[in-house]
């Protein structure tokens, strides 16, 4: 696959995000500088508007306690478009223009909504495998 290629649900989850089992991952919002989540990737499920991530979580820094359970679950939206920076480094991207793809009346319609609250709207998230 190439980066102009289309990617359906299924591509992505087959192809791209499976490679990264079993690896320590983080995810990243661009323009903030600390991780958004971080972990082991042990499973990845794609369901209706969503990419469902298991991480395991790190083991915590000498004298702090992990609370509740070791692994957690993270509900990451579909992205409206996806990116393949190398096998390690996938990009989604939430920016407004992505969604909307060159219709102006759409855009416009978008903008008179307000801006959503969501922490990934109009940003790109990195999620890539960690450098130890």
């Amino acid at each position: 696959m190439t980066e102009t290629e289309t990617y359906t649900k299924q591509d992505v989850y087959s192809t791209c995000i499976n490679k990264m089992l079993q690896e320590n991952i983080e995810v990243r919002v661009e323009g903030v500088t600390k991780p958004h989540r971080q972990g082991k990737l042990l499973l990845v499920n794609i369901a209706d508007f969503y990419i469902y991530v298991t991480l395991e979580m790190p083991k915590p820094r000498k004298g702090k306690k992990l609370k509740g359970k070791k692994h957690r679950v993270y509900e990451i939206p579909f992205p409206f478009d996806f990116h393949i920076k190398n096998d390690n480094h996938y990009i989604l991207d939430y920016r407004s223009h992505k969604l909307t793809k060159g219709m102006g009346e759409v855009g416009d319609i978008i903008k008179t909504l307000g801006k959503p609250k969501h922490k990934f709207w109009n940003k790109l998230v990195h999620l890539k495998v960690k450098d130890d």
